[in-house]
Parts: structure tokens; sequence; C-alpha cells
């Protein structure tokens, strides 16, 4: 009983530190991206997104590497999300409006930037899912 108890304290204390680790990841921003204004227009129904593909092609290459808990404090929460085999996982941001403004249940044809983690929800790759020139 003693055993149980000691492991499961050690294991606590495992699970507290890599919490502690994985939120003491650094905040990114990026001067010439409005974070704000890309979130305040999530599946891109407003159009805004649209507008800011200039900005965003410029900090396309500086995501990759980051954590999950970082991309989201620049583009915020996804607009789709899918789980890939060996824990990799893929966040979807629409860049245009289409039918997911009706349905956001839905994955809609629009154009989406697909941002790709590792298993270590690190980025991994970032693109385009129809090129944009």
């Amino acid at each position: 009983m003693f055993l149980a108890n000691q492991l499961i304290c050690r294991l606590s204390f495992a699970i507290v530190l890599w919490g502690l680790a994985a939120g003491c990841r650094p905040k990114i921003s990026f001067p010439d991206f409005n974070s704000q204004a890309w979130m305040s227009d999530s599946f891109a129904c407003q159009s805004v997104r649209s507008k800011m593909i200039p900005e965003l092609k410029k900090i396309k290459s500086k995501l990759e590497g980051l954590a999950t808990t970082q991309v989201m404090g620049v583009l915020g929460k996804p607009d789709g999300e899918a789980l890939l085999a060996s824990n990799e996982r893929i966040y979807y941001y629409y860049l245009q409006p289409g039918s997911q403004c009706q349905n956001s249940r839905e994955l809609s044809t629009a154009n989406k930037l697909m941002v790709r983690f590792d298993a270590l929800e690190r980025v991994k790759e970032v693109l385009f899912e129809q090129p944009i020139p």
C-alpha cells in the first residue's frame, strides 16, 4: 500500500512539472500581423482574413517550430482540427468565406491555412490548402 501511494505521489509530481514546463514557453507576437483582427474573423466569414493573406505570408515560415499554445496565441483557436496517425495534429484556419459560414460543423472547400504539428506539439509544416500566388 505504501509503495502504491509513493508511486501515485511521484506520478502526480511528474505531471505537475510537465504542465509547468509546457506553460513556460514565451508568448509570441509578430509586429506585422494583427492577431486580434485575425481572431475576430472566426471561420473567415467577415472577409477580414482574406485581406490579411499578405501579412500571413510574411509570418508563415516563422510559425514553424512553435508550440500549439504559441500558435494559438497568434492565430487563436482553430476553425477545425484533425488528429493523424502517430499523434500528429493539423489545425485549420479558413481564409475566405464559404459554406462553413452557414454550417460551421462541416468542412468547407474554402481555402484554409493548415498548420501541421508533430507528436511533440511543435509546428512541422504550414501551408495553404489551395496555393496562393
